[in-house]
């Protein structure tokens, strides 16, 4: 056992037997508390009645009574409040109503500093006053990455920019990853990759297909066991004798070899390399 674990116990036990000796403190006069910071001076409070919370200053000024089911972080002078029923709207710092308590879903994305709405199967981006910042709403809509979100409509998937232009049409069961140029998509039990400019397969028919996020390189397995990176011809760059196979970070990836245990690195030749980075 190390030195400093030993000191460590020998004041746990003096801290206990000098505890012994003090007057015993019952559980219930312990302050317990259910209070949520939320940011500049703000505090959503709990009310161990209701079990529901209301908003308030650090310095204990109530500016609304314990009414929401959750009272969302300071967000430019703004809180999203949801309601039992699962009804969102957003209040401002006088707790007056900036958006009404009306929708399904209010999201804050700070990649586009804007609202992700849902309200009656439709869904778009509005800003914090509620004001529609696209004259087009789909069925669902996700935060945004590298420019682009995943939307659907009906049960079909595609990617839309940040103007809510449609990139890439809804037509697919499920998109499982983008970025700037290319979306992976679920194609029954199969993956595919295509490239966003003009929804060309790039390549396809692996059980497991994702970005390597290296240009024209994909992390592939064609049965779910041994797993390998392939270019987008199909063909193999770094062959397929890992268990395990990650994507590249700063030109390295962790990858594990098939019957080994030991996580290594690798670099985009396939080379094990040891490089000094912490992950």
């Amino acid at each position: 056992m190390k030195s400093a674990t030993v000191f460590t116990l020998l004041c746990l036990i003096g801290h206990l037997a000098f505890a012994q000796e003090q007057e015993t403190i019952s559980i219930d006069e312990l302050e317990v508390t259910n209070d949520i910071e939320l940011g500049a001076g703000y505090i959503a409070y709990h009310d161990s009645t209701s079990f529901s919370y209301g908003l308030k200053t650090e310095d204990g000024r109530v500016l609304t009574r314990p009414i929401y089911s959750s009272v969302g972080e300071y967000i430019d002078g703004t809180f999203v409040v949801v309601t039992e029923d699962y009804k969102y709207g957003i209040i401002d710092t006088t707790a007056n109503f900036t958006v009404p308590l009306e929708y399904d879903e209010l999201l804050f994305d700070p990649a586009v500093n804007a609202y992700i709405y849902s309200k009656d199967g439709q869904a778009g981006l509005m800003d914090k006053q509620g004001k529609k910042l696209w004259n087009v709403s789909y069925s669902s809509l996700a935060p945004f990455i590298d420019g682009y979100a995943v939307y659907s409509e009906g049960d079909k998937y595609g990617l839309v920019d940040q103007s809510g232009k449609v990139v890439v049409p809804a037509a697919y069961e499920s998109i499982m990853q983008f970025d700037k140029k290319y979306y992976v998509v679920l194609d029954g039990s199969n993956m595919q990759v295509y490239t966003i400019k003009d929804q060309k397969l790039v390549v396809g028919d692996f059980q497991y297909l994702f970005l390597a996020y290296v240009d024209d390189l994909f992390v592939a397995s064609r049965d779910g066991v041994s797993y390998g990176y392939i270019n987008g011809k199909g063909e193999t760059v770094i062959p397929f004798n890992y268990s395990f196979a990650g994507q590249f970070v700063d030109g390295y990836a962790n990858v594990v070899k098939t019957g080994e245990e030991e996580m290594i690195y690798i670099n985009q030749k396939g080379e094990e390399v040891k490089p000094n980075v912490n992950y």
